[in-house]
């Protein structure tokens, strides 16, 4: 509230650089991978086999069908990749890692359309 204040009066405005964000994202989402150990993957035996190839084959429909989508709207297949798994699965870490690395690869707003896809899912 007292940013909004600050700003809109044109007392002030605070900037924010975002130069670590996808780093410390990278090494936030590897730590959480890195603490499952063995014995708890033991535990979950068949099921747990299971739910990993149905997300498998989920995430890899979901980056088909987004694709698929792209193309047949006419619109660069990268939008369909970040509009299907990486957001969907992914959720919102991903889409805005894998946006901000797509937008360097010149695709002008792929960090929104990966945001506001992963926002979608939500729901």
């Amino acid at each position: 509230m007292i940013h909004l204040f600050l700003r809109n009066f044109n007392i002030a405005s605070l900037e924010y650089d975002t130069v670590l964000q996808s780093p410390f994202m990278l090494v936030f989402f590897t730590s959480i991978g890195i603490s499952s150990s063995i014995s708890a993957l033991k535990k979950g035996g068949r099921l747990l086999i299971t739910f990993w190839l149905l997300s498998g084959v989920m995430t890899f429909m979901q980056t088909v069908i987004g694709v698929s989508i792209a193309k047949l709207t006419k619109i660069h297949h990268l939008y369909g990749v970040l509009g299907g798994s990486v957001s969907m699965s992914g959720g919102h870490g991903s889409a805005a890692a894998f946006g901000s690395t797509v937008e360097n690869l010149g695709l002008i707003g792929s960090s929104t359309v990966a945001l506001s896809s992963a926002t979608f899912g939500i729901f």
